[in-house]
């Protein structure tokens, strides 16, 4: 699984070419529907390490 993450300076990552999944990380509505154009399945809203799910 690959993570894009929309922040100010933009992409992070991007899918691999074997990815089911597609996360995008942000609670700007307007990142994560540009993140959704990419291609990204799910949305995370939450920040730090609770968005990383440690």
């Amino acid at each position: 699984m690959a993570a894009v993450d929309a922040t100010d300076t933009g992409v992070r990552g991007g899918p691999a070419p074997d990815a089911v999944r597609l996360d995008v990380m942000g609670r700007h509505r307007d990142r994560t529907d540009l993140g959704r154009c990419f291609g990204a399945t799910d949305v995370i809203p939450e920040r730090g390490q609770q968005g990383r799910g440690e």
